[in-house]
This record gives structure tokens, C-alpha cells and sequence, in this order.
């Protein structure tokens, strides 16, 4: 469950940050375009990317969204992959064009490269809603 305190930051086009873990058990982190929909969250991903083979390797994923209002709010999200399909992948990938950048469908899409749309279920969540600090000073003045 997303505390409702940030459910604007999935409700907004903010680029999230997507860990995985690969077979060697490092971590690989890259940004996404996600939806949240019903307590999940949607990504399409091409089936070629070092994403896809960490999770079929560990369905564990954490992600992250930062406020790009104020860099000291941001929600992280501890999730699972429930579902992996090609079923809607690519249409997916439109939807998030027209999402993130206006347009649709996505410039360039190539419907010939295999896609997967994954579900992650969000297991736990955890967030901060800081102030900025105050500026500190140079020592100029």
C-alpha cells in the first residue's frame, strides 16, 4: 500500500529509478517510465535489456521517484514482479510516450523488437517529505 502523502509522485510523469538484481548478484539501475494501476506498477521494457534477464533471474526490483520539485521528497517502492508478458507491451510503450513526452506513438517505436510488459506488485513502500536545507553560505560574504 502507497501512503496517500505520495501518491502524487506516481500519479505524475516522473522518470522512476529501477533497481534489479542479475545472476551474479549485482545490482543494475536504470530509469524507467512506469504506471501505477490498481496497487501495481506497469513498465515495458525491450526483451533484450539486462532489466529482462535480471528478472527473470530475481523478480525482486525496488524502485525510486524523486520529486523534481523538491530533490528531499521522494518515495521508494520494494515490489515484485508478478507478471511478465508480451501481450499490450508495445502499446504500453506508446501509452507512456504520450505520458512522459505528448506524443504518440512513441518516435521511432520499432513493433518488430520484442517488448514485455511487467507488473510489479508493491510489497512496501517508504518515503521522506523534507525541506530543502538552507543554503550555506560560501564564506564570500
Amino acid at each position: 500500500m502507497v501512503d496517500p502523502e505520495f501518491l502524487d509522485l506516481l500519479a505524475r510523469p516522473i522518470v522512476a529509478v529501477i533497481a534489479t538484481i542479475g545472476v551474479m548478484d549485482g545490482v543494475q539501475i536504470t530509469p524507467v517510465w512506469t504506471e501505477y494501476v490498481s496497487g501495481h506498477l506497469l513498465l515495458s521494457i525491450a526483451a533484450s535489456t539486462q532489466k529482462a534477464r535480471n528478472i527473470a533471474a530475481n523478480r525482486a526490483v525496488g524502485l525510486c521517484y524523486v520529486d523534481p520539485d523538491n530533490h528531499y521528497r521522494y518515495l521508494q517502492v520494494r515490489g515484485q514482479v508478478t507478471d511478465v508478458s508480451t501481450v499490450a507491451a508495445h502499446e504500453h510503450l506508446d501509452r507512456m510516450s504520450q505520458r512522459y513526452w505528448g506524443v504518440r506513438p512513441y518516435p521511432g517505436h520499432d513493433y518488430t523488437q520484442e517488448r514485455l510488459l511487467v507488473t510489479v506488485s508493491v510489497l512496501s513502500t517508504a518515503g521522506l517529505d523534507s525541506a530543502a536545507p538552507k543554503r550555506l553560505g560560501t564564506g564570500a560574504e
